[in-house]
């Protein structure tokens, strides 16, 4: 049986992360954003206000920690999407999140990374589920 998604949590609100979180809202999705800038969280939080179709749909967050919480029950597994640059940022913020996984969630790393890096960062999750 498949579930749908409903929220998803998207890191990192720079150009390609705010179009991504206007579009996610767009189709429906209660989206949270996180971003280390807090003027990009702002901008992308700005931008959804100003489309009637989505507003309320999109919450920005400066808290890691207040972000990750805020998928909670909203379905049956959070979904992140990173729009963040690859290596060490992605590895910090998988670090910051990884207390708050549970099994069946999902990160989409959509940095431009060497998949061995990515397989590197499953193991790590391997025991979460």
């Amino acid at each position: 049986m498949t579930t749908a998604i409903k929220s998803i949590g998207v890191v990192g609100a720079g150009n390609m992360g705010s179009m991504m979180t206007l579009r996610f809202a767009e189709l429906g999705l209660q989206v949270s954003v996180w971003d280390v800038v807090k003027k990009n969280v702002d901008d992308a939080v700005n931008y959804a206000k100003q489309d009637e179709a989505i507003t309320g749909r999109v919450q920005g967050f400066y808290d890691i920690n207040k972000f990750t919480k805020s998928l909670e029950g909203k379905s049956e597994r959070k979904v992140f999407m990173f729009s963040i640059t690859h290596g060490h940022p992605a590895d910090e913020v998988l670090r910051m999140i990884k207390p708050d996984l549970k099994a069946g969630d999902i990160v989409l790393d959509g940095g431009n990374e060497n998949y061995r890096n990515t397989e590197r960062r499953q193991r790590e999750c391997e025991e979460i589920g």
